[in-house]
């Protein structure tokens, strides 16, 4: 997607942004057509590549500056935010996207760069203002919001897993904005990510700075080093804001009940018996690969951990892992699993 600047006010109905640009200190989006399309893969990459292979992206492609979501925004204000969902990674947050999802009235945005970039904005764009940039989440986020086919009435944003260490500024764009962390047995976690490294466990794709780890030392640690020290810093981030009010923490083992039992009473969404049965068939897959029905794989992963990850597990998780089972538990002791 590279095309002309266009800076002239615009009619973006059915537009979303799908990716970002930094140029001259400011940063510029990029706009696919999904017109009443509803975002329904499991990342909003996969629904990016879907869009793109519609003959009306191949032929025309939309840039504008940040400034555009600002008019867009005053013209035709998407819908507020009903729900945050913030995750360790490999942890069931897919998981409770897509349940949520299954729900046409729903709008759920699942780790989307444009919203990465808008967080990462100060990194790529030296002398950006945090007030600025709080700004830019909002605009950006009432651009997903934007209703595309009229039945839409809630919208749920799934932040990548690095994002908990900017809840400061996405709590105070949108205080009053409910959210979810979830998380799971760091022995499990770590072995998923020993057999797949995710993106932010690979020091060359996602900064080592940005989880306050030396370059150079990152490099260097071993994998199972390297991803318990990862984790540890998100979980430590979510640990001085799990008192909040707003927040709920969810444990993997408490998933799929979890979704009727505490994520969408905390959310404030009512759900009719066919609405919950529809969601609960999402349960029945591997929300990854959806030819595939779910098969449990805690016992596979503790079998399959190694000394060193148990032990980096312990030294670096153990601690916090604890904590947030007694934060879940102090905040909502009926929904203990």
């Amino acid at each position: 997607m590279d095309g002309q600047v266009s800076a002239a006010p615009l009619q973006l109905q059915g537009w979303l942004p799908a990716g970002t640009t930094c140029q001259d200190g400011q940063l510029l989006v990029d706009w696919l057509h999904f017109g009443e399309e509803q975002l329904g893969e499991a990342f909003f990459a996969d629904d990016v590549r879907r869009v793109l292979r519609q003959p009306y992206n191949q032929l025309f492609s939309l840039r504008t500056p940040m400034a555009a979501l600002a008019e867009w925004q005053q013209r035709q204000p998407g819908l507020p935010p009903n729900g945050f969902i913030f995750h360790m990674s490999r942890c069931g947050s897919t998981l409770v996207a897509q349940m949520l999802a299954a729900l046409p009235r729903n709008i759920v945005v699942s780790e989307a760069a444009p919203i990465d970039a808008v967080l990462r904005a100060r990194q790529t764009c030296p002398g950006l203002a945090q007030e600025e940039q709080l700004r830019w989440l909002q605009w950006v986020i009432s651009a997903f919001g934007q209703p595309r086919s009229g039945g839409e009435r809630h919208l749920f944003i799934k932040f990548d897993s690095w994002h908990v260490l900017d809840l400061a500024l996405i709590r105070r764009a949108f205080p009053a904005v409910p959210w979810i962390f979830l998380y799971r047995d760091p022995v499990e976690v770590m072995v998923s990510h020993m057999n797949r490294r995710g993106s932010q466990m690979v020091p060359g794709i996602v900064s080592p700075l940005q989880y306050g780890i030396d370059p150079a030392e990152g490099m260097a640690m071993p994998a199972h080093e390297y991803c318990a020290r990862v984790l540890e810093v998100i979980c430590q981030a979510v640990l001085h804001h799990c008192d909040d009010g707003a927040a709920r923490l969810v444990n993997y083992a408490q998933l799929p009940r979890a979704l009727d039992d505490v994520v969408m009473p905390h959310f404030g969404l009512d759900c009719t018996v066919a609405e919950r049965a529809r969601t609960a068939e999402v349960a029945r897959f591997d929300v990854k690969a959806p030819a595939f029905p779910f098969t449990a794989d805690a016992a596979a992963k503790q079998a399959q951990a190694t000394a060193a990850v148990r032990g980096a597990a312990e030294a670096r998780l153990g601690p916090g892992y604890r904590q947030l089972e007694a934060c879940r538990q102090r905040a909502a002791p009926q929904n203990r699993g």
